[in-house]
Formats: structure tokens, C-alpha cells, sequence
């Protein structure tokens, strides 16, 4: 026989309890409730039973969870029901069987955020995707004026393709009932705001502390001194002084996307500065536009090298306006509040494979390097970025960078070279090849790391049957 762990430390009256429990549950796998055939039991706690069933009707699998018989399914979850959103787990039905309630919801395959940190640590890409898309889900919550209350990491689950769900709104709250000025502490103690804490009114910023502590357990030491101060901003005691809705903070979480670059803080303070300055007739997709004409600009630069160095420094200015065009769109949009991530994630990438096509066609045709060496930089460029689509799709997480090294330090490298040949100081061809040797065998490396550390992560997450 198994027992639990903590059988000589749990009083008898618990153990018989649970084991009461255990045995109803049993008792419910086989039976038919409504049109819903009960299959598996998936979990249990404190907010009620959750069980894999059939939906005879639609011939679909879907969870069921029974609730605690005191709790009715009033206002709160019935509109929490209605909410229609990606990121939150949808609800099928909401009905009674035998006089206790239960919610038919969609099954989820995948982990909860819970397992997924005990499974390991996230990277800074990992937290801002999965807080974003929290973020995103509060939202929406939010604009219907639904507060959660009880964001922690057991009711975040992130599936197999790497979604996140917010679940469980069973102690929701509308913001102007009543029950937002409970006077009792109502939540998971560890992700509570002070407020909740003392039994005062909760309102939005309440879920954005709680997503808050989230964030900080899910990051650890780990983060940047923009990241620090959003962190500080989330759990700031007083209310007011917190982000005004999850919207707001979600932007400025997706304003950290490109802050792991060497130069990033620098340059992001850089072109807010710039895009505030540029005239509202001028939008996002002019800069893109020029970025493209920049990289067009700096291959023929390069092609022409071939015949006088002095080209090098054309192709060091191109370059310049190249990083302008392909940093500016973005950041516009931004500070506009018009960002489109869809659109922009494809676009900016579409435009970042032909950028890298061009100039590293002109690179190879300046007579520098080898033709067939620079060409290889291509191709392992292009095969980074598809690991990068891939990545995004299969776990939400879109980066642009490997390692430090972002494209804007990449061009800084390229102008440093064009000055230093363009000054004379020029390599033989044999130095320059066994460079680019490096660096192709580098982003080798790099992208069979990456590839090894996806399989492990995919494996963990649909482990083999």
C-alpha cells in the first residue's frame, strides 16, 4: 500500500478525509454527467475537482470541474464564462449535477507555469512572452470589469505550443460589486497585494501586482535595469503607483524585447528620443522602407569596394541609415500606441533575411573575402532565423538576437572593419577568410545548441509514451 509522505505528520481526521475524497473520485470515473462521460481524474484542490471527460455530444474531450458545494456559479463566473480571449482558457458550460455546480471548459494539453519553474529556469525571453501574455489576458478581463484575484503561477498554464491560458477565475470579482470591498483576504497569501491583505477595495492594479510577484519568481536574479524598474513598478505598496492597467504594463514588457543587446538600454532611450521628434505624417512602414533602401545601399557599397576602398565608407553611412529605417518603425509604433505584432514580427523579420542577403552578397563580391566563405554567412544567417520563426510558433517566444549580439551591434562590427580598411590598414584575403571561418563555425555552434536545448525543452514538454 502507498501511503502519502506526510502520513505520521497529518491527523487521522485528515487522512480519512482524504481518503474519502479519493475514494469519489474514483467513483465518478465511468459515470455519465449531463452529456459529459467522465474518463480521468486530472486534479484536485481546493477549488474544487477537475476530471478528463467526453463530450458525447460534440465528441470532443474537454475538462470538468466540479466546484465546492458552497460556491454557486453567480455573476462573477458567468460573466468570467463570457470572457473570449486566446489567452484564456475557454468555458464550454456552466450547470449543476446533483446540486453542485461544475464548469465545462476546454482540455489543455501541456504544464502548468507551477511545474514549468520546477522544471528549471526561464530566460528573460521566456518571462516578458509569458507575462505579456497574462498581460493580454487581464486585459481583457479588465476592459469587462473582471478582477481575478488569484494570478499565481498553478493557475497559468502554457500548452503544448507553447500558449499561455489563464485559468481558474472561480474568486473573481466584478469591480463594482460588492464583494471588490470584501473585508476578509481572499486569494493565494504569497501573490496577494496589500489591499487584498487588509481586506480593502481591489481594482485592476491588484491583478498587476499579482502578475507582478509572478514575473519576479519566474526571472529570479536574472534582468535588466529597465527590467528591475517594472518589476518595482508592479509591486509599489500604493496602488496609484503601480502600472494603471495590465495593457500598460504589457507594452512596456514588450518594450524589453531588445533590451538583452549590449547596447540596448542606450539605444532604446536613443530612438524614443528620435521618434517623438518625427512628424505624425510619417509612419512606421516609411522607416521600414528606408532601412531596406540602407541595406540595398550599403551591398552595392560593398560590390563597389571592389574597385576603391573609399566605397567603405558609403556602405558605413548605408549601414547607418540601414540601423535607422530597421530600428525606427518599430520603436514609432511603440510610442504611438499603434504597434502591430503580428504584421511587425513578420515584416521586420521578411525585411531582416533580405537585408542580410543583400549585404552579405555585397561583402562577397567586394573581393575581401571569399565569394563561397561570405555566402555561408548567408546561409547560416537565413538558418538561424528560421529557428528563430520556428521558436516563436512552437513556444510564443520571438527574439532577434543570439546571445548579446544584436543586429545593431552587428553593424557596429561591419563599420569598424570598413574604417579600418578604408584607412588603409587592409588584411590579406587569408586573414580575412579564416575570420569568416570563425564566425561561420560560431553560428554553427550556436545554432546546434540552440536546436539540442529546443528538442530537450519539446521533450519535457510532450514527453515520449
Amino acid at each position: 500500500m502507498n501511503w502519502p509522505e506526510d502520513f505520521l505528520e497529518t491527523p487521522a481526521f485528515d487522512l480519512v478525509a482524504r481518503a474519502m475524497a479519493r475514494a469519489a473520485q474514483a467513483r465518478m470515473i465511468g459515470t455519465t454527467v449531463s452529456h459529459y462521460r467522465i474518463e480521468e481524474c486530472l486534479g484536485a484542490g481546493g477549488m474544487g475537482v477537475v476530471y478528463r471527460a467526453r463530450d458525447t455530444r460534440l465528441q470532443r474531450d474537454v475538462a470538468l470541474k466540479f466546484l465546492p458545494e458552497a460556491w454557486s456559479a453567480d455573476r462573477e463566473a458567468r460573466a468570467a464564462a463570457a470572457l473570449n480571449h486566446p489567452n484564456i482558457c475557454t468555458i464550454h458550460e456552466i450547470a449543476e449535477h446533483d446540486g453542485r455546480p461544475f464548469i465545462a471548459m476546454e482540455l489543455l494539453e501541456g504544464q502548468t507555469l507551477k511545474q514549468r519553474l520546477g522544471a528549471g529556469g526561464l530566460g528573460l525571453g521566456e518571462v516578458i512572452e509569458i507575462a505579456s501574455q497574462v498581460a493580454d489576458a487581464l486585459e481583457a478581463a479588465h476592459a469587462k470589469g473582471i478582477i481575478h484575484r488569484d494570478i499565481k503561477p498553478g493557475n497559468i498554464f502554457i500548452t503544448a505550443r507553447g500558449a499561455v491560458k489563464v485559468l481558474d477565475f472561480g474568486i473573481a470579482v466584478m469591480a463594482d460589486s460588492p464583494d471588490s470591498h470584501a473585508r476578509a483576504a481572499i486569494g493565494t497569501r504569497p501573490y496577494m497585494s496589500p489591499e487584498q491583505l487588509q481586506g480593502r477595495a481591489v481594482d485592476a492594479r491588484t491583478d498587476v501586482f499579482s502578475l507582478g510577484v509572478v514575473i519576479q519568481q519566474m526571472a529570479g536574479a536574472g534582468g535588466t535595469t529597465a527590467f528591475e524598474r517594472i518589476l518595482e513598478r508592479c509591486l509599489a505598496n500604493d496602488p496609484a503607483a503601480r502600472f494603471a492597467s495590465a495593457g500598460e504594463l504589457r507594452a512596456a514588457l514588450q518594450g524589453l524585447r531588445e533590451l538583452t543587446f549590449v547596447l540596448a538600454n542606450f539605444e532604446r532611450r536613443l530612438l524614443e528620443r528620435l521618434a517623438r521628434r518625427v512628424p505624425r505624417r510619417i509612419r512606421p512602414n516609411h522607416f521600414t522602407a528606408l532601412g531596406m533602401v540602407g541595406a540595398a545601399g550599403a551591398g552595392v557599397a560593398y560590390a563597389l569596394a571592389r574597385y576603391n576602398p573609399a566605397w567603405l565608407w558609403v556602405a558605413s553611412v548605408m549601414l547607418v541609415v540601414h540601423w535607422l529605417g530597421d530600428s525606427l518603425d518599430g520603436t514609432l509604433a511603440r510610442v504611438r500606441s499603434a504597434e502591430r505584432p503580428k504584421y511587425g514580427f513578420y515584416l521586420d523579420h521578411v525585411m531582416g533575411a533580405l537585408s542580410v542577403v543583400v549585404v552579405g552578397l555585397g561583402i562577397g563580391v567586394s573581393g575581401f573575402v571569399n565569394p563561397a566563405l561570405a555566402l555561408g554567412v548567408v546561409v547560416a544567417y537565413l538558418a538561424l532565423a528560421v529557428n528563430v520563426y520556428l521558436e516563436s510558433s512552437v513556444f510564443g517566444v520571438a527574439t532577434v538576437e543570439y546571445g548579446r549580439m544584436g543586429p545593431t551591434e552587428v553593424r557596429l562590427v561591419l563599420i569598424v572593419v570598413n574604417t579600418v580598411v578604408a584607412l588603409g590598414v587592409r588584411p590579406s584575403v587569408r586573414v580575412a577568410n579564416w575570420t569568416l571561418v570563425i564566425v561561420l563555425a560560431g553560428m554553427a555552434v550556436v545554432f546546434v545548441w540552440r536546436l539540442a536545448r529546443n528538442l530537450s525543452r519539446l521533450n519535457k514538454l510532450e514527453p515520449q509514451r
